[in-house]
């Protein structure tokens, strides 16, 4: 599972100012004791521009806005997602897989569809 939450920071945040702490718990299958991991997320962790993130991080951010759009209640705008198909031509540093490419095939066809 993979979560994504959005951060406004307000001005005067140094570099090594803690924004939070991460924690996780899981159960691997079949294991009888339960797994757990604390991390504290600082200010320096973050990229200042979407195209300086980890290229993973990108994807789950055009997958999760894109899934966004498609179940809006007014249903999906051919132009937003032509944002986002923007957004992938410009900064592009996707992960170079066949999925991903088969994705970005089929969100610019969706795109490309007229009202």
């Amino acid at each position: 599972m993979t979560a994504l939450y959005e951060l406004s920071l307000r001005d005067g945040f140094s570099r090594d100012d803690v924004l939070g702490t991460i924690r996780l718990r899981w159960t691997e299958p079949g294991a009888s004791r339960e797994s757990s991991l604390a991390q504290e997320i600082t200010t320096y962790d973050l990229a200042a521009r979407f195209r300086e993130a980890d290229p993973t991080f990108r994807l789950d951010a055009v997958v999760a806005a894109t899934a966004a759009i498609l179940r809006s209640e007014d249903g999906p705008r051919i132009s937003d997602l032509r944002d986002i198909v923007d957004v992938v031509r410009e900064d592009g540093g996707l992960p170079a897989t066949d999925q991903v490419h088969d994705f970005v095939d089929l969100l610019e066809r969706m795109a490309d569809l007229r009202d």
